[in-house]
């Protein structure tokens, strides 16, 4: 299947991108449709499509039973990232102090400047354009 997929989409790309002119693209598109109206394509095609058919309920089952495991999962994984954060914190700002009292660490307190807004600059550290 992986294989059948992969020379498709080779054929493809070089249909799309071939650029030796509209009679090798009609030459190709000829043979194209000659493999497309094989019956034994044709049947192989009925076959996976019926494969799919059948198995869609099963996938859905399989899909709808991780994203539920996810689900209740996401509490846990919420507090080991803000545990992790928490001690990221304290390994860059040691003198920070213990964040576990606290209800929430927060590291980044400043407001994301807005576009077009000047950013304030400290007075009297740098020097000043002359212009």
């Amino acid at each position: 299947m992986k294989r059948l997929m992969s020379l498709a989409a080779f054929g493809l790309g070089y249909v799309l991108g071939a650029r030796a002119g509209r009679e090798r693209y009609d030459q190709l598109m000829r043979g194209m449709r000659r493999v497309r109206d094989d019956p034994r394509v044709q049947e192989q095609t009925h076959n996976v499509a019926e494969a799919a058919r059948q198995q869609a309920p099963v996938v859905m089952e399989k899909v709808s039973d991780l994203a539920e495991a996810a689900k209740e999962q996401a509490p846990v994984v919420r507090d080991k990232v803000s545990d992790v954060a928490a001690s990221a914190v304290r390994k860059v700002h040691p003198d920070s102090g213990d964040t576990t009292d606290r209800e929430e660490a927060t590291p980044f307190t400043e407001e994301p400047t807005r576009f077009g807004e000047e950013t304030p600059r400290p007075e009297g550290l740098l020097p000043t354009s002359s212009s």
